[in-house]
């Protein structure tokens, strides 16, 4: 990364440039220096708040990432099982069985390395996730390596300076660094091929210049983005496009080029396809989930921002057994003309270009919220955007020598238009927008006569990528402080948990939720008391919330009043005879010491919840207990197997199956 190949078209001797150029590793030093500290700083600010905790929240893709690297950690290294998540939302369409089916059974349920990464982590230093932030912000700090020479080679050292520095202090990266998802890992990934890109044919004026054998790194590395995000086989497809585009008078280059990209690409996969047939699953598979979220992000009705669920996604999935290209067309199918997919294509392509962050798994807004860099600090993504449009038509004479740039755009926005517009898909963008940002202010220092037109071309862009739109959803949702409650809760910091449990009550006062969040976080912290008075007086606001009322018998139940739970369950099941947590409380209340005590009662009510919930851990457990309990420890001990195998690796309740197993004879 310290050297150039030639002097970008039109450059002209700049002295302080010149002397840039030749301290250029201690700029890249300086770059690295403040990469880090910015996620030092961050760390700190960050780490007694929810946000490096958000990987026990159970309905998420970063629970599950930290699930699977736990049992390959534990042995599994083949991933030798079908293992796959089990959401909330998921067993309202399909038991387990079935959607283990769908997903292809021991196919990987995501792109593995990643997980692969986090279970070595896991083994080497135990289970923790602070170890992945740091190398993750690691990685972005060499990531702002990479776009600093990227923008050195393509422009000059002031552009490459600047793009080192727009990397370095770019909010979105910097939230990413500190979250168990793969976003900052991916950026890195195009980064470094994009990189490649540029030292193996630094100038697409000249044919000549074509290095075919540089190739086969460019194919290694975008093997290895593959490996962390299966989309990302999107920019190979691309540099081959460009390949034949511009380096058809040198046939021979061209096609020694692209042989080498793909067998570079080719060895990335073939410890994934080895394992494939060893297992028995599909040999090329790289991801499970692909045809499912493509329905969801492409039928009808489909938001085109932000994950969610459609009302024919079930009947969908039982039509074509979840395979990709007769859901393809069931997706397409559900469209009265061609200006629904049109009209949804356009909804992806406008929320990429405005600045809201809409995220799962994790929100930068609700992070702000703890971090004053992050909230004041740090470049957000419309004033790289703004800048990018501004820089892409002050160099647009150069385009060819910056066609790897917008390649490096056209991956992720390809992923976009594929399945959805979120802020971790778009992330990887910043690889190409971050240097065309960097050029605008360049031009802007350097070549003052087109300051005016580069200055309102700015301001046009920023406005209307900043301008708010009337679907703008709120920023932070009641769900945030709920998930942070209940995962501060779960690390074992009660008061920290209390106290946003609290919060998130002041804030949303009328979500039901929200109190349910208070109400348990009172019981964890030993409030039993306190919590009775908040549930009773939930109740009375929102008698029909079955949570509510299952958790009030659930306190009168750890409190020793079996007879006052048993009164609170009776009463929902009068509502709801099929609700599977008021039969499991009333199971566990019959079973407590006291008059009311009824072991074979508590049995069978235990049993009729595993027959409603086949797959649920809980009602397995509580059967087991009820049966041992009752002097039936080989009743007890089948129930637990039986549990074993229809609970899902990844659920919660599936370590303590295990636990009550091993102890139960």
């Amino acid at each position: 990364m310290e050297s150039r190949d030639e002097p970008t078209p039109g450059q002209t001797r700049i002295p302080w440039r010149d002397r840039l150029d030749a301290r250029w590793r201690l700029v890249l030093v300086a770059v690295f220096a403040l990469a880090v500290a910015f996620r030092l700083v961050y760390a700190i600010e960050i780490g007694r708040s929810p946000i490096p905790d958000l990987w026990r929240d159970t309905e998420t893709d970063i629970y599950f990432f930290a699930a699977w690297a736990g049992v390959i950690a534990d042995g599994d290294w083949l991933t030798d099982q079908a293992l796959h998540p089990y959401f909330s939302w998921q067993r309202m369409i399909a038991p387990l069985e079935q959607w283990n089916a769908w997903y292809g059974g021991k196919a990987f349920h995501q792109a593995p390395l990643y997980a692969y990464l986090l279970a070595v982590v896991f083994k080497v230093f135990g289970q923790g996730m602070w170890l992945l932030y740091a190398l993750q912000a690691l990685g972005s700090s060499l990531t702002a390596l990479l776009l600093a020479s990227i923008g050195r080679r393509l422009f000059n050292p002031i552009v490459g300076l600047l793009a080192g520095i727009l990397t370095a202090v770019y909010g979105p990266l910097l939230f990413y660094d500190f979250v168990g998802l793969r976003a900052s890992l991916t950026t890195l990934a195009l980064a470094g091929a994009i990189w490649c890109l540029v030292w193996a044919w630094p100038a697409l004026r000249e044919p000549a210049a074509l290095r075919p054998g540089r190739f086969l790194l460019v194919g290694a590395v975008a093997g290895l983005g593959c490996l962390l995000r299966s989309n990302a086989t999107v920019l190979p497809v691309l540099v081959i496009a460009a390949l034949v585009l511009f380096g058809w008078r040198e046939r021979r280059r061209m096609v020694a080029a692209c042989l080498a990209l793909v067998a570079g690409f080719a060895v990335c996969l073939v410890p994934l396809v080895a394992r494939n047939v060893v297992v028995g699953a599909p040999a090329l598979s790289i991801e499970a989930v692909g045809p499912s979220t493509f329905y969801l992000a492409n039928a009808s009705g489909a938001p085109g921002t932000g994950w969610g669920m459609l009302g024919g996604f079930a009947e969908a999935m039982r039509r074509t057994d979840g395979r990709f290209g007769p859901l393809i067309g069931e997706a397409l199918a559900s469209y009265d003309s061609f200006t629904g997919p049109v009209g949804l294509l356009l909804a992806k392509l406008s929320a990429t270009a405005h600045y809201f962050e809409r995220t799962n798994n994790a929100n930068p807004y609700y992070a702000e919220r703890f971090s004053r860099l992050l909230r004041w600090g740090t470049v957000p993504y419309w004033v790289v955007l703004a800048l990018a449009v501004a820089g892409l038509v002050a160099t647009w004479s150069d385009r060819r020598s910056l066609i790897w740039l917008y390649v490096a755009v056209l991956a992720p926005l390809l992923t976009i238009v594929l399945v959805y517009q979120t802020a971790r898909f778009r992330l990887p963008m910043l690889v190409g927008l971050i240097p065309l940002a960097a050029a605008a202010i360049e031009c802007l220092i350097a070549r003052r006569g087109q300051v005016v037109p580069i200055v309102v071309m700015i301001v046009v862009a920023g406005v209307f990528v900043r301008w708010p739109r009337d679907n703008d959803p709120p920023k932070v949702r009641p769900r945030d402080y709920q998930s942070g409650a209940n995962v501060l809760v779960a690390a074992g910091r009660m008061a920290a948990g209390l106290a946003e449990a609290r919060e998130a009550v002041n804030r949303s006062p009328d979500d039901p939720l929200s109190r349910l969040t208070l109400i348990r976080a009172l019981a964890r912290s030993g409030l039993r008391d306190e919590a009775i008075k908040t549930c009773e007086q939930a109740v009375r606001d929102f008698p029909d919330h079955g949570p509510l009322r299952v958790q009030k018998g659930d306190l009168y139940l750890d409190q020793g009043r079996a007879a006052r739970a048993i009164e609170v369950y009776r009463s929902m099941l009068g509502t709801n005879a099929a609700h599977v947590p008021a039969i499991l409380g009333l199971s566990r209340a019959m079973a407590a010491p006291g008059p009311s005590r009824n072991l074979n009662r508590a049995a069978a009510l235990a049993r009729r919840a595993v027959e409603l919930a086949p797959n649920d851990g809980e009602a397995y457990e509580v059967y087991a207990r009820s049966l041992v309990a009752a002097g039936l420890s080989a009743e007890g001990v089948d129930v637990l197997d039986r549990g074993l195998t229809h609970v899902a690796r990844t659920d919660p309740r599936y370590g303590e199956l295990a636990r009550l197993r091993s102890e139960t004879k």
